[in-house]
């Protein structure tokens, strides 16, 4: 219905729910129409005093109507039979029950043999329990000699037996006389890590059940789901048992008179309950308690009984402070905090609250969690008014490197949710993915359930969770490692009222690599929308922890120490490994260990406790790298006429923007730019500037090596669909604390998986991981380069450092021409000569040969050198080159090779044959 529309300048109203009635939210006893009915029977049918006795105690369950109409239908069946004169004892009434934990089956199952029992289907009181596993664990044989002495031989079928007589365990009863075999979770008997030895127990049970009607009767029971596996066991199972029953979870009025019988059982009758057994408060636990319903492993009773032990540890603790406060206890009452818990913002004031406050950093978690206190605080206010509450889930994803103060805050986390009663426990445990993938098929499942259900109430943190996906992109995931988070999606719902915390720490590309290829019913468990971001510590952020560090230990450090110790961390920042507070704590350990072997070596005070740390505890290469600090720095040496000087100019920028940055006490990374487009034509340097980079940034003090990573486009696109995806990232992460060179990156724009490396490139380099971790370089032609960045607007974005390499003017090659034959100790002196007539006529023709299409820049000019060096080598006699190799004056042979008429003639040759296109 669409909205009335509001008059102009009438204030806006909105749409608010109306005052419900309370007393429809009061919980009230279902009349149970299967209970009329066995009244009647009672009147009608002749029945025995085990009989009556025996339905009585089912009809007495909460709940269960459809098993109780199942008990009143084989009543019925088993009269008619015997009014026809059908021998009962050779039908079957094998039976299945399926449910949750805490819906009575097993209580159910003691009843139901006992009623079988009675009926006279079948002649023994024995009631055998046993659990899948265990009888997996027994094996075969152990269970064949059970069954053997528990349904005995035919001979004694005409014992008889008083029919109030019901025993539980073959030894206590009419051992071999048969009775009831109880097999709970018998699904695993057909698990597939029950290597062959479960089926082979069904084999038996199943011979069994058929053989020795009338002395035999299986019940089997489990999860409804796990049960499936059971049935396709054969098909023998289905036509074998002739009954299932569903045991559906409580409803929540049955919960809450469970609840209420209990804690009159337990406190016979004494205990009151603020607002009424029926009142608010009791509803509210109820409910919170019943959202849990319909999942695997929902407790029902059982749940029950944790909730009044919740409630009774909480009325516990109040009753001891109001003690210490000199209040007089009522031990008697169970108050609204003692039944719900404190409200969500009393968080603020705890312990663990304050703690996160004080840790450096962490400001974009601090946030969450407050508004996440907040949502809670206003589901609390919703509860009290009995509305729906706002979905939000405990179930956290945490990104961010090691170090980051992720497991710290999980502890927190769990306390503060311990505090304010939404987790029954709040105890952290930590686990990381090989805890939970198994060796066989199967056992990966059997795992996980275990985990689960051993950390219900506490913060359970996976670590490094990433690691359960196997990394494939075509859909070929690990087996093992899929069923992992299959049955994590199974079994955890998310929803409010949980009590458990699941936590998924990790890289957040690594994550989401995960999310966006697994099953996607993760993404609505964990929202990885609202994930805790822990970001990597800056650089004043890591010098503020190292200093707290040094006070909490009683240690001290000059200011010329804490600026080298801030280096290395600098430098270290970038590598893959980086641990950020972990980090600084390797850093103080390697002083503390460097500063003890400093003080062994001179004299000191006998008592001195004191420790001071010097710039050499931190590093002892400091004084080496100090004296040479600079010299290295520099571009123009290295690249001078290699690279134009527009280009060196650029490059030293860089450097003088990383010391004014370091200077002010920030980080380098906030103004030096990372990714650069070098584009030019062919030989102009680019490779050759991109290859000083490694050295530069090491100079500069950002990676600990000068170590550049070169690759072709070759490197990241693959052969086949899926296969570039993982190429182009395990480059990048190769790359990280190092220079990426990518050669001819225009070359990505060819074919879908170029493109496809191009998004992969884009997405890995968008990720705050990667931020400040390595310097990337594309070179490229220009005008192909330009294309690329105009059909790739997004890697445009990430690569707006551009630097332009223009052709070499012919007196740069001719520079560049001398400096390689110098060193190849060739003299040409009219290179160095701009009046000399050869070094004009050589001007000319390089400034012809540059405009060719195949001219390419120094690569050119040093396939002439090679030339040229040939040619001077060869006209050279033996005895000259005799004595350049060492067996006469050097001298002479190096002035024979010094002619200018020698490399000029060469130069003439090789500039003919590339102009009629010979080279």
């Amino acid at each position: 219905m669409a909205p009335r529309k509001q008059s102009k300048g009438s204030p806006q109203k909105y749409v608010v729910p109306a005052n419900h009635d309370q007393r429809r939210r009061q919980f009230s006893a279902k009349v149970s129409g299967v209970g009329q009915d066995w009244q009647k029977i009672k009147q009608n049918y002749d029945l025995s005093v085990g009989t009556v006795e025996a339905v009585d105690q089912v009809m007495a369950l909460v709940g269960l109507e459809e098993v109780k109409e199942q008990v009143l239908a084989i009543l019925k069946y088993v009269d008619v039979a015997k009014n026809q004169d059908v021998d009962v004892q050779k039908q079957r009434f094998h039976i299945v029950f399926q449910g949750n934990p805490g819906t009575g089956k097993t209580t159910t199952a003691r009843i139901y043999a006992k009623f079988l029992y009675s009926i006279g289907v079948l002649k023994s009181n024995a009631f055998e329990e046993w659990s899948g596993t265990k009888l997996v664990t027994e094996g075969p044989k152990a269970v064949q000699s059970m069954l053997k002495d528990m349904v005995g031989d035919d001979d004694d079928d005409d014992d008889e037996s008083d029919d109030n007589d019901f025993s539980f365990g073959s030894d206590s009863g009419k051992g071999g006389k048969g009775g009831v075999l109880f097999v709970d979770e018998a699904y695993q008997l057909t698990a597939p890590h029950s290597s062959g030895a479960g089926s082979s127990i069904l084999d038996l049970i199943e011979t069994e059940m058929e053989n020795s009607r009338g002395r035999f009767v299986a019940i089997f029971t489990g999860y409804t789901k796990d049960m499936q596996s059971f049935f396709e066991h054969n098909m023998g199972i289905r036509i074998r048992v002739p009954y299932t029953l569903q045991f559906a979870d409580f409803e929540d009025q049955e919960l809450w008179a469970i609840l209420r019988d209990k804690i009159g059982a337990k406190y016979e009758g004494r205990m009151k309950v603020q607002c009424g057994m029926d009142g608010l408060y009791m509803r509210i636990a109820i409910r919170r308690l019943a959202r849990g319903r319909g999942v695997r492993g929902f407790g029902n009773a059982r749940a029950v009984e944790n909730l009044l032990a919740q409630i009774a540890a909480r009325q516990a603790k109040r009753l001891s402070l109001d003690k210490d406060a000199g209040k007089t206890p009522d031990y008697f009452l169970f108050t609204k905090e003692d039944l719900i818990g404190p409200p969500p913002s009393r968080a603020f004031q705890s312990r663990a609250w304050t703690k996160l406050q004080g840790m450096t950093g962490l400001e974009a978690v601090k946030s969450s969690i407050k508004s996440m206190v907040g949502m809670l605080q206003r589901n609390y206010n919703r509860e009290l008014k009995e509305l729906a509450l706002l979905n939000l889930s405990l179930n956290r994803v945490f990104f961010g490197s090691p170090g980051t103060g992720k497991t710290t805050v999980a502890r927190l986390y769990g306390e503060i949710l311990a505090d304010i009663g939404l987790l029954s426990d709040g105890e952290v445990v930590m686990k990381n993915p090989a805890h939970f993938i198994g060796d066989v098929l199967g056992r990966s499942e059997q795992k996980t359930r275990s985990i689960l259900a051993a950390t219900v109430g506490k913060v359970l943190v996976i670590d490094e969770a990433y690691m359960l996906y196997s990394g494939k992109y075509d859909g070929n995931n690990d087996s093992y490692k899929t069923s992992v988070i299959d049955t994590i999606v199974a079994e955890v719902q998310g929803v409010p009222g949980d009590d458990r915390c699941i936590l998924l720490l990790g890289y957040e590309d690594r994550l989401r690599d995960m999310f966006r290829h697994v099953n996607e019913g993760l993404s609505r468990r964990f929202k990885i929308e609202d994930a805790f971001r822990f970001e990597d510590f800056s650089r004043p952020q890591l010098e503020e922890i190292m200093r707290l560090k040094m006070k909490e230990q009683d240690l001290g450090a000059t200011l010329s120490a804490v600026a080298v110790a801030m280096g290395i961390l600098d430098r270290t920042r970038a590598q893959p490994n980086f641990s950020n507070a972990g980090e600084v704590v390797n850093l103080l350990d390697t002083a503390k260990v460097n500063f003890q072997l400093r003080q062994d070596s001179v004299p000191r005070p006998k008592h001195d406790a004191s420790v001071v740390f010097e710039p050499a505890d931190f590093d002892p290469n400091f004084a080496r790298r100090h004296d040479r600090a600079g010299s290295d720095s520099g571009c123009s040496s290295p690249l001078e006429g290699l690279v134009g000087e527009d280009v060196i100019k650029k490059l030293e920028e860089l450097a003088k923007y990383a010391q004014v940055v370091k200077a002010s006490g920030g980080s380098p990374w906030d103004l030096v730019p990372t990714r650069f487009n070098f584009k030019g034509p062919s030989g102009t340097g680019k490779t050759t500037a991109a290859r000083h980079l490694g050295k530069l940034f090491y100079n500069m003090g950002f990676f600990a090596t000068d170590e550049v990573i070169e690759c072709s486009v070759q490197d990241l696109v693959g052969r086949y669909v899926g296969e570039t995806r993982p190429k182009t990232k395990e480059v990048v992460e190769k790359a990280i604390g190092r220079v990426l060179v990518i050669e001819d990156a225009p070359s990505l724009a060819v074919g879908s998986f170029g493109a496809e490396a191009i998004a992969e490139l884009e997405y890995r380099l968008s990720m705050p991981r990667y931020a400040g971790r390595l310097v990337i370089v594309l070179t490229g032609g220009d005008e192909e380069m330009d294309r690329l960045m105009a059909h790739n607007p997004s890697l445009s974005a990430l690569f707006v450092e551009e630097i332009v390499f223009g052709s070499f003017a012919p007196e740069a090659s001719l520079g560049l021409l001398d400096r390689q034959l110098r060193e190849s100790r060739i003299g040409a002196p009219f290179l160095g000569d701009v009046t000399h007539h050869s070094y004009a006529t050589l001007r000319g023709l390089l400034g012809r040969l540059s405009t060719f299409p195949s001219w390419a820049n120094a690569r050119s000019v040093q396939a002439l050198g090679v030339k040229m060096i040939r040619s001077a080598l060869a006209t050279c006699n033996h005895h000259r080159l005799d004595q350049l190799g060492g067996g006469g004056n050097g001298d002479a042979t190096q002035s024979e090779l010094s002619r200018p008429t020698r490399p000029f003639h060469a130069w003439k040759t090789w500039s003919t044959c590339y102009m009629e296109g010979d080279v």
